[in-house]
């Protein structure tokens, strides 16, 4: 075989093996951008779910009036019961 033989096989292999890694490569890239699609579209679904299910500060600061309310009058129970014990 002559260097030009030998030359135009290593050129053909050469390309065939670079070929091949930018066809996995690109192959990889496709699923990576579907896989960043369907992210995309869960996040999306998620944040939706949130708006849809969030408590407003109104409702919030009823549901606080509520609770502080709540304390109150066992704060004030057990003030009474603390008072019994203390005079008996």
């Amino acid at each position: 075989m002559d260097w030009q033989t030998l030359l135009t096989l290593a050129v053909s292999v050469g390309t065939g093996v670079i070929g091949y890694f930018v066809k996995r490569i690109t192959d990889d890239l496709d699923k990576l951008a579907n896989n960043h699609s369907a992210n995309s579209r869960d996040i999306a679904d998620v944040r939706l779910d949130i708006a849809k299910n969030y408590v407003t500060r109104h409702d919030m600061a009823a549901s606080l009036v509520d609770i502080k309310d709540a304390l109150g009058r066992i704060e004030d129970k057990l003030d009474r019961k603390q008072d019994r014990e203390h005079k008996s």
